[in-house]
């Protein structure tokens, strides 16, 4: 009985100990209509799997926290902000006619991994975000 105790409460504690919280945060939701947050691995960056996703599909404007219970590492956060249509809508010179996000500096161009990577340790992390829209 000792031994089926001590298993479970090790299986109990040793998963929580690979999972830590990642809270995003996200500023600035301009309008209704789905909107899809991807956290993803450097293996994942800017693929379609993700280590965490979720999809609201009709939030209020303002500000909408989430949370993501990931192993601690390092993490690229995208937001995309789809305007009903369901295409991630590009102008002529490639630039985003959909709201979008993203953790970390971003310039002209794709980023890379290490340019938006952030890091999760054991005891989680935390991002706020500020949606970016066409004008």
């Amino acid at each position: 009985m000792k031994r089926i105790i001590l298993a479970s409460m090790a299986a109990m504690f040793g998963a929580s100990a690979y999972a830590a919280p990642l809270t995003v945060t996200l500023d600035g939701v301009r309008w209704e209509g789905p909107l899809y947050i991807s956290v993803q691995s450097e293996d994942q960056f800017m693929q379609e799997e993700a280590a965490a996703s979720t999809m609201v599909q009709t939030p209020h404007p303002g500000a909408h926290n989430f949370t993501f219970d990931v192993p601690p590492g390092a993490y690229a956060v995208s937001v995309w902000h789809d305007d009903g249509n369901g295409v991630f809508d590009r102008d002529a010179y490639g630039r985003p006619l959909d709201g979008w996000a993203m953790s970390g500096e971003i310039g002209q161009g794709a980023p890379s991994f290490e340019d938006v990577a952030i890091s999760v340790g054991p005891d989680g992390a935390s991002v706020t975000l500020q949606m970016v829209y066409p004008d």
